[in-house]
């Protein structure tokens, strides 16, 4: 496994193209980390946790290069977040799906997530994947159930968005 395969994996969904997150947004966009499996062959070495770990900690650092980007730009009408889903498929030894979310705040979709501190064990698996990011907080919408869906998303922040 090298960089290579992630730097890849990047440019292939236009990731690594940060300046391309800046325009217009009618209510939100969410941009997958990866569209097909076959990109992700370059982690086959890897045990299926330490895969989804990667996964997901090459989102957050690509969200942490996009809140640099927003802050030089002086994108003060802007918000991004990592969200984790594929909680099922994870459970059954497949692979998370990572998405770079991001709104315009100004347009109200942001109010209309109540996002609370998570500790559940999906939650405690992804906050141990982006403990090496600063400021990464893991968060999810604040729900009434005891026990969070497999369907639900993680989501994940990093300042100055947090």
């Amino acid at each position: 496994m090298s960089d290579d395969g992630f730097d890849a994996l990047l440019a292939g969904e236009g990731l690594d193209d940060l300046d391309g997150f800046f325009g217009p947004v009618e209510d939100f966009d969410e941009v997958p980390l990866y569209s097909r499996y076959a990109q992700l062959e370059f982690l086959s070495g890897l045990p299926w946790p330490e895969r989804n770990a990667l996964l997901v900690r090459r989102a957050v650092e690509c969200l942490a290069r996009l809140a640099v980007r927003a802050a030089e730009r002086g994108e003060g009408d802007f918000f991004a977040m990592v969200t984790v889903a594929g909680w099922d498929e994870y459970h059954d030894g497949g692979f998370l799906m990572p998405s770079i979310w991001y709104t315009r705040p100004s347009n109200g979709t942001l109010a209309c997530l109540d996002l609370v501190a998570a500790a559940d064990a999906d939650a405690r698996f992804v906050a141990d994947a982006v403990s090496a990011v600063a400021g990464a907080r893991v968060l999810r919408v604040r729900s009434s159930e005891a026990e969070p869906s497999r369907f639900e998303r993680v989501y994940v922040t990093v300042p100055p968005m947090s």
